[in-house]
């Protein structure tokens, strides 16, 4: 449930972040009652959705590196008309890695 707790700002973490990573996103992965979604208190502080919570993810890295001094390599992205897609999210993610 995010970056409390990590070797701040430690080598561990600098590494973590300076890796080269996209957080790659259903730009309709925004069902607030999906199924699988979990509820618990620390998932719904990220965001109502998981489209919510990615963006989530990525404002903290970057609020953390720039706290810490750190560099950050990840990146943000979505994919337009998909939501919570296995299928779809792994076509897209293919296409960021072999096109």
């Amino acid at each position: 449930y995010g970056l409390k707790g990590c070797d701040y700002p430690g080598r561990v973490l600098g590494r973590v972040l300076s890796r080269d990573m996209v957080i790659l996103l259903g730009e309709n992965d925004t069902d607030e009652n999906a199924t699988l979604l979990r509820k618990t208190p620390e998932a719904m502080f990220q965001g109502p959705h998981r489209l919510a919570r990615g963006k989530t993810m990525i404002d903290t890295a970057r609020r953390v590196a720039a706290k810490g001094g750190l560099q950050l390599n990840w990146s943000i992205g979505t994919v337009p008309g998909v939501g919570h897609s296995n299928r779809k999210m792994s076509a897209a993610a293919a296409r960021l890695l072999f096109e």
